[in-house]
């Protein structure tokens, strides 16, 4: 007896074998995230926040600190007047005997005389604002610095008026004949005051009254 099979049952069976091969094929199941897609969210180009943090703070802690030991502006208290003392005697070794403020070809300058040896003096012009030395030139001896340097050095009188007077501005320092005493005579302004001339014994350094 001879069995014929329907064509419609052969096609269904073929369709079932085509869908099993298909299942069976390598794939990526819908719950699992590709290996590329992981790597994409997870280099996004830019460092952690913790390492950028890290970062922000030891740049700041490494900054190169700002120099804060400038030089004070010519005519600032005392600072102003030793430093010119000292730029002086740099430019001209001796005794500073005179320091004055004046102007040269309109610059504000630093008018300096120093006691060089027996009979010789040397005046000294120094930029006020860089403390560079503009020139200098031979000079008559002020007369009470004929005999000689005093026992008490200029930068020293000004030390003790600066002292003495701690918000005045020093001007000006020479050697001067107070009722035939030789002094220091120094001038100081405080703010909004007229200019005091104040006296320290060259001999002995004492602050005298006006």
């Amino acid at each position: 007896m001879h069995t014929h099979e329907h064509p419609a049952r052969a096609a269904v069976v073929l369709a079932a074998a085509a869908l099993a091969l298909a299942s069976c094929s390598p794939g990526t199941d819908a719950g699992e995230t590709s290996p590329a897609a992981t790597e994409a969210a997870t280099d996004t180009g830019s460092p952690p926040a913790t390492e950028a943090a890290t970062q922000t703070a030891t740049d700041t802690a490494t900054a190169e600190p700002t120099d804060a030991s400038e030089a004070p502006d010519a005519g600032d208290g005392a600072a102003a007047l030793t430093a010119a003392i000292g730029a002086a005697l740099a430019a001209v070794p001796g005794d500073l005997i005179e320091l004055d403020q004046g102007t040269e070809r309109g610059t504000p300058v630093w008018e300096a005389v120093v006691l060089t040896g027996a009979g010789a003096a040397t005046e000294v012009y120094l930029d006020r604002a860089t403390l560079d030395v503009l020139k200098q030139e031979s000079t008559e001896v002020p007369e009470l610095a004929r005999g000689g340097a005093p026992a008490i050095a200029a930068a020293d009188a000004v030390a003790t008026v600066a002292a003495a007077r701690t918000s005045a501005e020093l001007s000006k320092v020479e050697l001067d004949d107070e009722r035939g005493r030789i002094v220091w005579e120094v001038y100081a302004a405080a703010p909004g005051a007229a200019v005091e001339e104040l006296h320290v014994d060259a001999a002995t350094g004492e602050l005298l009254s006006r």
